[in-house]
């Protein structure tokens, strides 16, 4: 997959910004606050429908304007395909190659990307949600069934919260029984990919490190024995909390390094080496899943990485069809000769 071409209009600070992209590397500088993390929050949107800064899509918006317009022109299957996306207070226009589609989660898998960014440091120390997350974000770009079965759980799972809420015993089995397949499935996947990624993983913390780090990556259910009498079980604790306590809601993912939590034992470098590592191996389970290469997107390349870590990574880039970089300084290291550079001042180029 190629991403040709992407026009920001009234997207955060760029009132008007058309980029016309290398197939290969992409390397976004400028100083801080100029609007560089706006280019991978644009492609990030069309790839997800949503942002990865803000749950509010008004922050989106140019200050003093009344709508944004994001606009792809790529290559997919080897064809030429267009991507829009506008909206404002009161209205959400999308279309795909001249379809319209009326929400924004129709658009999730249309562009599939990988992203790290500086707040993904989350992943490792944060809570559980945001190694879910992790894994509901890519699973939903690279399996439609995923999404949908994630969209029915937490609407049956909610039903069934307010249920609990309302003392409406009798209503429990109904959400309990539309609940049981797609949490199956959703902690399949999740194992599946989960165990998928530890060999890869594995090899990039390696080349990023220079060392052997033991890595172990574990998927923790709370639904591990498949049992779909578990929540019939627990009605009585869930009904005082008043809330479901048991299910793919409440699972998490654990990351070990020589045997202990990356969490807990592990240095800055060593956590930031480790997510670098997780999210190229996802973007090797995407392509192998898709069946093409999703983009991928980097932002404030380097953070936290010492000169060695970071010139490895660089190394892996070859490894890659099309990425994009952000970073407030420039780049040292080899770069084929199709790279192309953008220097962002004021939501510009420049």
């Amino acid at each position: 997959m190629y991403l040709k071409h992407l026009i920001l209009r009234n997207f955060r600070n760029h009132k008007e910004t058309d980029f016309h992209f290398s197939a290969l590397v992409n390397l976004i500088y400028g100083n801080n606050g100029q609007g560089k993390t706006s280019i991978l929050e644009a492609i990030y949107f069309l790839s997800t429908g949503r942002s990865f800064r803000t749950h509010n899509l008004s922050d989106l918006i140019r200050e003093g304007q009344q709508y944004f317009y994001l606009e792809a022109h790529f290559i997919k299957d080897e064809l030429q395909q267009k991507l829009q996306v506008y909206y404002d207070e009161t209205t959400k226009r999308i279309q795909y190659n001249h379809t319209n589609y009326p929400k924004l989660t129709s658009i999730i898998g249309i562009l599939p990307s990988v992203l790290s960014h500086p707040n993904d440091l989350a992943l490792i120390i944060g809570t559980p949600h945001e190694r879910r997350r992790f894994l509901d974000i890519y699973l939903s770009q690279a399996d439609p069934l995923y999404l949908h079965h994630l969209n029915r759980y937490y609407k049956a799972m909610k039903q069934r919260n307010h249920a609990l809420r309302a003392q409406e015993m009798q209503t429990l089995p109904a959400w309990e029984q539309i609940m049981f397949p797609s949490a199956l499935y959703l902690i399949d996947k999740r194992t599946e990919l989960s165990s998928y990624l530890l060999d890869p993983a594995t090899e990039w913390l390696s080349l990023l490190s220079n060392k052997k780090d033991l890595l172990d990556i574990h998927y923790q259910s709370s639904l591990a024995k498949r049992d779909p009498l578990k929540w019939e079980k627990n009605r009585h604790k869930d009904m005082l909390l008043k809330a479901t306590s048991l299910g793919p809601h409440r699972d998490d993912l654990l990351f070990l390094l020589s045997g202990k939590q990356a969490k807990n034992f592990s240095s800055e470098g060593q956590k930031r080496s480790l997510i670098y590592a997780l999210k190229l191996a996802q973007w090797n389970w995407m392509q192998q899943k898709i069946g093409y290469s999703p983009l991928l997107c980097l932002d404030d390349f380097g953070m936290q990485l010492d000169p060695k870590r970071q010139e490895n990574l660089i190394s892996c880039f070859s490894r890659f069809k099309q990425v994009f970089i952000c970073s407030a300084n420039v780049i040292k290291g080899k770069f084929a000769d199709t790279t192309r550079s953008f220097w962002i001042e004021q939501g510009a180029i420049s």
